[in-house]
């Protein structure tokens, strides 16, 4: 038996509570190096798998770990509920609390135990590449979402747009 089956039949045999799974919810920057945290490098390090989109999977060393690829909320809960690792990063682009997955994700996880480690965005990043403040930028989004762009840029003396997709 593997440990995460000696771990199993144990909770049953004496009725003890399961441990919870442990995920973080790693932004990873920019995809680059220099764009991550030492807090992302860690979960990375130290999760038994990494789930996330294909490109993110991609910017980092996976080692030896089993990797999922996977975007969906309700598709990156199924995996780790079915899956016999304890442990999981999730890796997320940018900013863990800026348009990003994690939402969704906090949601669906509910009964986990979750760390959220945010990373660089988009916007933070742009705005120090400009070598200005972005505390009166306001964010929009149109990378799947619907957004009256020009009404912003009118109302805004600065507006910073998330683009992708068809319309990217």
């Amino acid at each position: 038996m593997d440990l995460d089956a000696v771990i199993r039949l144990m909770e049953q045999r004496f009725n003890l509570t399961p441990v919870k799974k442990k995920v973080a919810l790693v932004g990873i920057g920019m995809g680059n190096p220099e764009t991550r945290t030492l807090g992302m490098e860690r979960a990375v390090r130290e999760a038994d798998c990494l789930i996330g989109a294909r490109r993110m999977l991609e910017s980092v060393d996976t080692g030896n770990k089993k990797t999922y690829a996977a975007v969906a909320a309700k598709d990156i809960a199924e995996i780790i509920r079915s899956s016999a690792e304890r442990s999981f990063a999730v890796l997320l682009s940018g900013d863990t609390g800026f348009y990003s997955g994690a939402k969704a994700l906090l949601a669906e996880l509910s009964d986990m135990e979750v760390e959220v480690l945010p990373g660089i965005g988009s916007l933070q990043y742009f705005c120090s590449r400009l070598q200005r403040t972005w505390q009166d930028v306001r964010p929009v989004s149109l990378h799947g979402r619907d957004c009256d762009f020009i009404g912003e840029v009118r109302r805004n003396a600065a507006v910073f747009a998330l683009v992708g997709g068809e319309d990217g």
